[in-house]
Parts: C-alpha cells; structure tokens; sequence
C-alpha cells in the first residue's frame, strides 16, 4: 500500500478525505487572510535572500536537501500561477486590457509560449472538478509535468468523467511515480478507459503511417516518421539496442583513455542526441549489408550513393584539406555542383571526403549541361551509361514533374526502335537520353512526341501538336 507522506495531511483534511483516525482530530490552522500583492512582495524579499545565499552546497547530503526544497517550493508557484489563470478566466479579468481570453492575456504580459500558457490552462479546467489534486499541487507535492500529463487526459471528453471519479488514484499515482513511468501507466489507463477510442487512435495511426526523410536548407536532413502501436514498438526496441550499443562504444573509448573508475558522462565523445542519430544510420547501414534471403526485397541490396560535383569545386577542396592557402571561389559561378543526383545539396568537404574513401568518376559535359563522355559506353542506359543521363537533371524531364531523378526510368527521347513512319532508331547515347517518372515515360507511347532541343533542353509535344511548357 502507497504510504502518505505527512504532508498530505492537509491535503486529505481539506478535501474532507482522511487516512487514519490520528488525522481526524488534527485539525489544520488557517492561514490569516493577506492581501495578495503584500504576500508577492515578501515573496519577492525571500527570493532575493535565496539569490543572495545561493546554490553552492557543501557536500552531497545538502545538495540533496536543497534540490528537493527548491523543487517544491517551485512546483507550489507553479501552482499559483495556474491558479491565477483560472481567476483571470473564471472572471473575465482580461477585458481590463481589451482581450477576449485569459490566455491572450497572460501570454501578452509574461512574454510565455503559446504552448506554455496552454499548459497552464489545460490545468486549470481541470483542477476546478479536482480539488484533492488542487490542493496537492499547492503543497508542492506533484510535479509540474505529472500535472499537465494529467491534463491532457482530463481534455479526452471520452475518459473525463471516470478521471475525476478517480481523483485521488490519480494523485497517489502522479505524487508517486517519476513522469516516464506516471506517462506510461497513466497511457494505458487511458486505454483502458477508453478501449474504443484507443483503438480507432491506433488504427488510424496505422492507416496514415508515414515516414520523411527530407533534404533542409542547411545541408543537412529531417526525419519525421508516425505509425502505429506493434510496429513503432518494434522499431523502438531495435533502436534501443543500437543506442546501447553506441554508448557502450563510447564508454569503452573514455575508460581506455581515462582509466577505470575515472569516466563520468563528461567523459564521452558523443552526446546522447548525437549517439541516438548514429545508432539510426547504423541500422539503416546494417540492412543495407544484410544478406537478402530468398524473396525478401529489403535485403542484400547494393547501396551506391552518387554525389556529383563540378571539377573546379574538387580541386579546391581538396586543397583546403591539404592545409594549402586558396582564393576565395568567385559567388557568381554558376557551374558550381555539389549535391546528389536527386538536387540534394551535399556540404563541399564532406562529398571530397567521401569520394576519397570511394571511388571518383570522370565525366565530361558540354555547354549546355549535357553529358557527352563518362569513359565508357554502353548499349544500353544501364550502370554508368543510365548515371551519366541522371546528371544532367534532378527530376523528371515532364513540365511540373518532381519525381527525383533516382527514381526514374531512363529511356531514349528519339525510340531506338525503328518505326514504319520513318522515326526511331535513335542511338543510346546520354545525348538521347533523359529520365522520366514511369507515368510520363509511357505517355511517349500515346503519341507524345520528346527531343532535344539545340540548347540541350527538352521540348514535348502534345498529340495534337502544341507544346507543353
């Protein structure tokens, strides 16, 4: 059975629910009434003194107990402060400043996130239905974040009633557990609450799964990925073993280089956000290496990752590197690369890097962007031959089109087939070559007419002649 801690006397003798017949006849004494503003003043005086003296503990022991005093002495102004917001709202007090909502108004003079003053007001609405709990967060006994992981269960219409039913569950739970647990436990009673909800939740996260990797405007890329419960499940413990496995590479690198019994967190040459993002590109790695049982797709398959840069951009970086001094590179350049063949731009150093660990190929463009020389030529627009027309462009050649040019066909413009109208029997050079989505590769055979113009780009033709621009 949870113990109550003696502090919770009050909040139980204030609620009118006691826990033990010792408590019946320890009635509390009332706080003499004070103006508000005079008791914010004294507050403010005890600050400053607490500001004065500081945090500097003498040893662990008191660092303990001054961690624990601070913290509730927090949570308990915490707890003003939302109730200060349900009296703004309860009474309308914002029309003093011409607002239409307490939280315009507390958001407009504390300066808060919108995110914050909403936190405070979710907690609100619910403490006015729950009382024990109210009177707890006075007393400093429930963490800010417990509260208003509560409140976001108090604001599902569907389980609000049996929370407040619940009420003082809720307040054992929410004293008791740490946030990650009180999270977790207070999720599944949720769920359980409201098994029809919970379910439609989940299979509406399933429907709309979805998953981002997105190039941003500062060399780098977003991941932003949903799914439902099994399969996110799933993924998180394989996500987990790798991160172990990451910090416990980096905890043997610290004691290797500071001894046993001397590591501390500090220690470690990577930061958790950054251990995390490596353990990601380690799996993603990992499955590109895996063996390819018979008819799995996901396995055995050989990544090769393009990177494309123009010669004059290499050969300055490379100088860099070497430590060599060089010229600043002209800004109105414009024949300057580096990226993937999907138009990704790909940080100058890091492509130079890579390419010295790989493999670099020479290919010779004309004037106009047109691959005319990779090394070698092939009959077909496979391998070096199909790379050397994905250079020339990011995306699809269609008018409107942004399929990446990694996932397009590349087919002849002119048909290398012979036709019995006399066209055809174009040659398979980049030249004649272009890459388009499966979609508009197939319209060619609907009577959409492509070639090439002079100037390297490619004009198409509607069937009954005009042009697409």
């Amino acid at each position: 059975r949870f113990s109550v801690p003696p502090c919770w006397k009050n909040v139980f003798m204030q609620v009118g629910e006691p826990d033990g017949p010792d408590q019946q006849n320890e009635p509390r004494q009332p706080h003499q009434p004070l103006d508000p503003l005079v008791a914010l003043k004294d507050l403010s005086v005890a600050v400053q003194a607490v500001v004065d003296a500081g945090v500097s503990p003498l040893d662990g022991a008191e660092c303990v107990e001054m961690l624990d005093e601070l913290e509730v002495q927090v949570r308990r102004l915490q707890a003003m402060q939302v109730e200060l917001f349900d009296e703004i709202d309860t009474r309308h007090l914002f029309t003093h400043l011409g607002l239409f909502s307490a939280k315009a108004m507390v958001q407009h003079r504390t300066r808060a996130s919108g995110s914050e003053v909403s936190g405070r007001r979710g907690v609100a609405r619910m403490l006015r239905e729950m009382p024990a709990l109210r009177v707890a967060a006075r007393e400093g006994l429930v963490s800010t974040c417990n509260l208003r992981r509560l409140a976001r269960a108090y604001a599902n219409e569907r389980v609000r009633e049996q929370l407040v039913d619940s009420e003082l569950v809720m307040l054992r739970m929410a004293a008791k557990k740490p946030h990650r647990e009180f999270d977790a436990w207070l999720t599944d009673w949720v769920r359980h609450a409201d098994e029809d909800g919970a379910r439609q939740d989940n299979d509406r996260r399933h429907e709309q799964r979805n998953a981002k990797l997105l190039g941003n405007d500062e060399l780098g890329w977003d991941l932003n990925a949903w799914c439902a419960s099994m399969q996110g499940t799933k993924m998180r413990e394989v996500f987990d073993r790798y991160i172990d496995a990451e910090f416990a590479a980096d905890w043997a690198a610290a004691v290797e280089q500071h001894g046993e019994g001397n590591v501390t967190i500090d220690n470690l040459p990577r930061t958790d956000a950054q251990r995390r993002m490596d353990a990601l590109a380690a799996i993603f790695e990992r499955a590109a290496l895996m063996p390819s049982p018979d008819g799995d797709p996901h396995g055995g398959v050989q990544v090769i990752l393009n990177l494309v840069m123009d010669q004059t951009t290499f050969e300055r970086q490379l100088a860099l590197l070497a430590g060599a001094e060089v010229d600043a590179d002209d800004p109105n350049r414009t024949d300057r690369r580096s990226h993937t063949i999907d138009g990704q731009p790909v940080d100058p150093t890091e492509a130079v890097l890579a390419g010295l660990l790989g493999q670099i190929r020479r290919v010779v463009v004309d004037d106009h962007g047109v691959v005319t020389d990779l090394g070698r030529l092939h009959r077909l627009f496979r391998n070096g031959a199909a790379l050397a027309v994905r250079l020339e462009r990011t995306s699809c050649y269609w008018p409107g089109c942004n399929t990446p040019i990694s996932r397009c066909q590349i087919d002849h413009l002119n048909p290398w087939t012979p036709r019995p109208d006399g066209t055809g029997g174009g040659h398979t050079n980049p030249h004649n070559g272009a890459g388009a989505c499966g979609r508009h590769n197939r319209l060619k055979e609907t009577g959409y007419t492509v070639h090439r113009r002079p100037d390297g780009t490619i004009s198409i033709r509607h069937p009954d002649g005009h042009r697409l621009e």
